[in-house]
Order: C-alpha cells, then sequence, then structure tokens
C-alpha cells in the first residue's frame, strides 16, 4: 500500500527536491530497502540512483532493477571510501541515524560525498516521539527495538554545520499531504484498533510530529 501512495503522493523526503525532477542528478539513499529504489526513480526518472544500506532488504526484482550502484555498509564501522568523493547532488538519509549511535561521525563522512551545491536530507524520530503513545509499525520511538539513540534537532543541526553544511531547513515534519492520506487511512486506524488496541503509527507521524528533518546544503567551493 505505501509504494502505490507513494507513487501518487511523494514521500517527504523526495518532495523538497521536486524541482530536480527532470535532471540528471545523483542521489546516494542512505537505508534502501522498502521499495525506495522504485519510489525514487518514479519521481526522479533521469536520475542515477545509487544505494547503500547494511544488506538488500525488502527489495523487488523491480526495486533492483532501479539501483544503478549498491554500496554494502555498516555505517557503525565503514568509512566509505569505496564511494566518490564530491560526487552527489542529493544525498537521502530517512530513519536510519536513530538505528546507529554515531550519527554526528556518518555526518560528517557523507558531506565528503556532496557535490559543492549538493543537499543531505536526514530524516528521524524527534523527541516528541518518545513520549507519544505505541502503535502499530512505529509511533513511539521505543516501539522499534532495533532504534539505538534518539537525536535531537540541535544535535543533527550541529553536525551539519561541523561537516562543513550550511542548514536551510530543520523542524518537524508536518506535510500536508501525507496529513491528508492520514486522513483516508482512518478505516485502517479503525482496524488496527480493533486488532490490537493501538493505532497504526505511520498514518499518525504528520499529525503528531513523530518525525523531524533537517536539509544542509555543500557550499560551492570560492574561486
Amino acid at each position: 500500500m505505501r509504494l502505490r501512495l507513494s507513487r501518487l503522493v511523494p514521500p517527504p523526503k523526495l518532495k523538497r527536491f521536486l524541482p530536480y525532477r527532470d535532471l540528471p542528478v545523483a542521489i546516494l539513499d542512505i537505508g534502501c530497502g522498502n521499495h525506495s529504489p522504485t519510489m525514487t526513480k518514479h519521481w526522479f526518472p533521469r536520475s542515477t540512483y545509487c544505494g547503500l544500506d547494511l544488506e538488500r532488504y525488502n527489495n523487488s526484482p523491480e526495486d533492483l532493477k532501479a539501483i544503478d550502484q549498491f554500496y554494502k555498509a555498516d555505517l557503525r564501522e565503514d568509512l566509505l571510501k569505496q564511494i566518490p568523493d564530491e560526487h552527489f547532488d542529493i544525498i537521502l538519509m530517512a530513519h536510519v541515524v536513530e538505528h546507529i549511535p554515531n550519527g554526528e561521525d556518518v555526518i560528517c563522512r557523507l558531506s565528503r560525498k556532496l557535490k559543492p551545491g549538493g543537499r543531505i536530507y536526514v530524516e528521524t524520530p524527534s523527541e516528541r516521539s518518545a513520549v507519544l503513545p505505541s502503535g502499530v509499525d512505529c509511533l513511539n520511538f521505543y516501539d522499534d527495538p532495533t532504534h539505538v539513540r534518539l537525536y535531537t534537532g540541535q544535535e543533527l543541526e550541529s553536525a551539519c554545520t561541523a561537516a562543513g553544511l550550511d542548514v536551510v531547513a530543520a523542524g518537524l515534519r508536518r506535510d500536508m499531504l501525507w496529513m491528508a492520506v492520514g486522513l483516508a487511512l482512518i478505516p485502517k486506524q479503525l482496524s488496527s484498533f480493533a486488532r490490537y488496541r493501538k493505532p497504526f503509527g505511520p498514518g499518525l507521524w504528520d499529525w503528531l510530529g513523530f518525525a523531524q528533518f533537517v536539509e544542509a546544503v555543500k557550499p560551492p567551493k570560492l574561486a
């Protein structure tokens, strides 16, 4: 269902870059499971799509076909030397950093992979998520046992600044289109309550401020 929805409504991590939709941009997607290659290629058909992950996760044959280059790496340890420096126009890192303890180091390493003028988008559960009710498919930070660190927005912004990037936008994710999708999912919410006595988490993310984001740009080189 999420894949079908994401063909109609751009995922928030991609929506911010739609002005580049018709350009031959190079994209590095950190955590490229859950059909992210297909979704990204749908919205950026002229892009070169590179994915990085600990392993290939929940990728269909269509997803595998959409990946131009796959990098297998453990972000907790890998220095990412196999990835070319100053190569990418866009780096996406949505709901990955909370799974590692060294997010600041990883953001610094990734900053070297951006072209001058390139942008990085980092999305992660917000501080607010720690006090939200538990939900199916995650509404409270601690619903996911693989979450290891809750980063504050200030920590993420500081990590970008320390990496030599300029923060251009930051805050809670409040996407109006996905809020509308949340309303359309009311029947699923009722079913979730009836079956699990819990809400369907992703349908409430944008309403309740589950996620936060930082977008930063690498300054152009001085002449």
